[in-house]
């Protein structure tokens, strides 16, 4: 390089160093934010092969529930975890499950669902500590949707929670045994001492009389996931308007079943996808009649 050149050179660099720092600047974030999302990749498809839903960070959380950096989700009392929303062909699946919980649990459930929660796959009892549950796919779904609500009293802290193709060794025969179980509905439980209702309303010898413009409302029991049926027997005279029946769960907020009911005996079936709380039945005198209710009755299917 002649003279020239080195003092041309020279001048370039004493000219333009700030750009060339910038430049150089520039180069090297781009590598390291190149190098970053390569190793979120990779980590990303390494978890994706062994159906760790947490790892690839696919679950959400509703209420506050909270998703750690160690990939394990933390779901206080009345929180959810839901997810991963992905479409799943036909075929045998394990879900693997497994949580600790602050307090001791029973009747801890989880389900799975498909389509944006419209189709129900089924729902699964768990226990604390790892759970291995078979999920049948009779068809290619799309929007599977696995979802976890917390209804006990303690902090549930989910550790482990994984979907891949495969079957439960043992899983049909604890079928088989589910299904030798009887069959025949439960004990059926009388709710109409446990109702309430407004002032004028009158309780006697075990019949509700309910005067135009009253309404009975309650017990608010808590439910299991299931198929529930509710006996209704009540006379009224139906030529004065019709009379309808609303089942709601989580203080009104949640409605179940809405339907008309006839003078006489009738059966109102509904279910429920998951554990509920504050299960309600409200009926409204809004004819110009007195409604007299002898039997109020709920039992599972």
């Amino acid at each position: 390089m002649n003279e020239q050149n080195k003092s041309g050179f020279k001048t370039f660099v004493k000219e333009y160093w700030g750009c060339l720092l910038l430049f150089v600047l520039a180069l090297c974030m781009f590598a390291y934010c190149l190098r970053g999302e390569l190793q979120a990749h990779l980590v990303y498809r390494q978890a994706q092969e062994h159906g760790d839903l947490l790892a690839m960070g696919e679950m959400r959380v509703n209420g506050n529930g909270e998703i750690r950096e160690d990939h394990t989700i933390s779901l206080p009392t009345g929180s959810t975890m839901y997810g991963p929303y992905f479409d799943y062909e036909a075929g045998s699946y394990v879900l693997s499950v497994t949580f600790h919980a602050e307090e001791a649990v029973t009747d801890q459930t989880i389900s799975v669902t498909a389509s944006g929660g419209t189709e129900q796959i089924g729902t699964y009892l768990l226990q604390e500590g790892p759970n291995l549950i078979q999920v049948d796919l009779e068809k290619d779904v799309k929007q599977l949707e696995i979802v976890l609500r917390n209804e006990g009293t303690g902090e549930l802290e989910v550790q482990e929670l994984t979907f891949v193709p495969g079957s439960v060794p043992g899983w049909e025969e604890q079928q088989e045994l589910v299904d030798k179980q009887p069959s025949a509905e439960t004990e059926s439980i009388d709710l109409l001492p446990d109702m309430k209702w407004t002032e004028n309303a009158a309780f006697e010898n075990g019949i509700l009389t309910l005067y135009q413009g009253d309404y009975m409302y309650g017990p608010y029991v808590d439910l299991q996931a299931g198929d529930y049926t509710i006996v209704l027997c009540c006379d009224y005279d139906q030529q004065m308007g019709e009379l309808t029946m609303q089942v709601t769960a989580e203080n009104g907020t949640e409605i179940l079943k809405t339907q008309n009911v006839q003078p006489g005996t009738n059966k109102i079936e509904f279910s429920v996808e998951y554990y509920i709380k504050g299960m309600e039945i409200v009926i409204r005198n809004e004819i110009y009649d007195m409604i007299s209710i002898q039997k109020l009755q709920l039992s599972i299917r």
